[in-house]
Parts: C-alpha cells; sequence; structure tokens
C-alpha cells in the first residue's frame, strides 16, 4: 500500500467513526510552532465543554519538552479555574 493510499485508508477510517461527544471539562493549549492547529471552533464540536483555551506564545509539537514551565503553568491555570465541587 502506498502512503497515499495509507493516508486515505486512516483518514476514512477517522470520519466514518461515531463521534462520542466529550462532555467533561476540557481545555486546549494551542502551541504556535505545532504541526496542525485545532481552532476552537473546530474542537467545540467533539468538546462540549471547553472551560480554557489559550493560544500559547511559544512551542510546538513536544511542548512538555521544548516549553515545560509555560506547559505546567497553563495545565495550573487550567485545574485551577475548575469547580470540584458540584
Amino acid at each position: 500500500m502506498s502512503m497515499n493510499g495509507l493516508f486515505a485508508s486512516c483518514l476514512t477510517t477517522m470520519v466514518s467513526r461515531p463521534r462520542v461527544p466529550v462532555l467533561v471539562p476540557s481545555g486546549g493549549a494551542v502551541f504556535p510552532q505545532e504541526l496542525v492547529v485545532m481552532p476552537e471552533n473546530f474542537a467545540s464540536h467533539k468538546y462540549y465543554n471547553i472551560t480554557r483555551f489559550t493560544l500559547m506564545e511559544r512551542g510546538g509539537h513536544f511542548a512538555a519538552f521544548e516549553e515545560p514551565k509555560l506547559l505546567a503553568r497553563e495545565i495550573g491555570a487550567f485545574v485551577q479555574g475548575l469547580s470540584l465541587v458540584s
């Protein structure tokens, strides 16, 4: 199978699967050097409860390695923003 055929096969499988919504509070951190960026309005089709969506100042696909302190601060801010009492 060629690379194009493999890619088409994977894409078809991903698109044809039933979409299961994610209802728990979710957050997104978009890094400017990421290979593929998912805009918030696209993410909201699957993640129905986005409580934090941040455009980060630097970093890329390996953000945890490239900018560990920046990522840790963002994760901490997300967790602090959650209401843990229902």
